[in-house]
C-alpha cells in the first residue's frame, strides 16, 4: 500500500472513531436540550421525538392547517457518516416543505463508525414511527418519504432498495447522494461505514444500492446534483442510480445544475436555490397526487 493510502486510511478511521465517541455528532450547533421552535413563520410548528432506543431523534414540523391527511418526509442529513449537517440538509427546509403542506422530520441518526445496523436501524425506525403515527400528526400512512443529502443519500437510498414493507418510503428525494461503493465513491462515506469490511467485495456490493433497484418495490425518486461535484462523481452515484431506476421502470426524475459542487442543500448562496425550490416544488406537487 504507498503512503498516502496508508496515510488517508488512518486518518479516515480516526474521523469515524472521534465522531462515533461523540455518539451523535452535528455541525449546526443545534443541541438537544436548547432546541428551539422555528418561528421563523407562523405556519410552522416543531417538536422533538426519540426514535428507537439507541439515542436517535427527530424534529418534527407540520403544517399549521390542512384539509387532510397530509405526505411527510423524513430527512437524513450529510456528512459522510463521522458528522450530520444538520441545517442545511436537514431543518433549514422544514418550511418549505409545511408551506407545501407536507409533515417534515429531520432524523438525528446515529453515526456508525463500521457498525451499519445505527444509522439503517434509525431511519427504517423513523420511517415506522412516522407511518404508525399517521392517524395523531394527520399523515397520509402511504405518503411517508425518505430525503437525503451526499452520505445522508446513500442512507436513504439503502432504506429505499432494503427495507423490509412496514420501513419502506414511497418516495425518494435525494441530493448529491453518495449510492455506490464498488465505483468510484466518496471515500469517508465508504469507511465510515462499513468500517472493517470497508475491503469486503460482498460488503461493498450489498450497498452499492444502484445493483438493488427492483421494479414495482424501490419507490419513485427525483435526484439532484451539479456537474461540477469533485467530492461524490455524479456519473458513478447519481447518474448510476438514475440509470439503475429507468431500467427497472420505477418513475424517476433527475435535475443537473452546471455549477454548486457539493453540498448545496438548501444554501441561500447557492446559484440556482430558487430553481432547485420551484423543481422540486413542481415534483413534489406531481407526487402528492399521485399518492391521494
Amino acid at each position: 500500500m504507498k503512503k498516502s493510502n496508508l496515510f488517508l486510511s488512518v486518518l479516515l478511521t480516526a474521523l469515524c472513531t472521534v465522531a462515533s465517541a461523540q455518539s451523535l455528532s452535528v455541525d449546526s450547533q443545534v443541541d438537544r436540550n436548547a432546541v428551539k421552535a422555528d418561528t421563523s413563520s407562523a405556519e410552522v410548528k416543531s417538536k422533538t421525538y426519540n426514535v428507537g432506543n439507541g439515542g436517535a431523534y427527530m424534529y418534527a414540523h407540520f403544517p399549521s392547517s390542512t384539509s387532510g391527511p397530509v405526505p411527510a418526509v423524513v430527512a437524513l442529513p450529510g456528512g459522510g457518516y463521522f458528522h450530520l449537517a444538520v441545517a442545511h440538509e436537514g431543518t433549514d427546509w422544514a418550511s418549505y416543505f409545511t408551506s407545501h403542506g407536507m409533515a417534515y422530520f429531520t432524523l438525528i441518526y446515529r453515526l456508525p463508525d463500521g457498525d451499519r445496523s445505527k444509522p439503517i436501524s434509525d431511519a427504517e425506525a423513523a420511517i415506522k414511527m412516522v407511518r404508525d403515527s399517521a392517524m395523531v400528526w394527520n399523515i397520509n400512512p402511504k405518503g411517508v418519504g425518505i430525503m437525503g443529502s451526499s452520505a445522508g443519500g446513500h442512507l436513504a437510498s439503502t432504506v429505499a432498495t432494503h427495507a423490509a414493507a412496514g420501513e419502506h418510503p414511497d418516495f425518494q428525494i435525494l441530493f448529491y447522494p453518495v449510492i455506490t461503493f464498488v465505483g468510484k465513491t466518496h471515500k469517508g462515506s465508504l469507511k465510515c461505514f462499513l468500517g472493517k469490511d470497508s475491503t469486503n467485495r460482498a460488503a461493498l456490493k450489498e450497498f452499492s444500492n444502484e445493483r438493488h433497484v427492483e421494479e414495482g418495490v424501490t419507490p419513485p425518486a427525483i435526484i439532484f446534483y451539479a456537474e461540477n461535484d469533485k467530492a461524490v462523481p455524479p456519473a458513478s452515484n447519481a447518474v448510476a442510480y438514475y440509470k439503475a431506476l429507468k431500467r427497472k421502470k420505477v418513475p424517476v426524475r433527475i435535475i443537473e445544475y452546471n455549477d454548486g459542487g457539493h453540498g448545496f442543500g438548501f444554501k441561500l448562496k447557492f446559484k440556482y436555490h430558487d430553481q432547485l425550490l420551484h423543481d422540486l416544488g413542481v415534483w413534489l406537487d406531481d407526487m402528492k397526487f399521485k399518492l391521494k
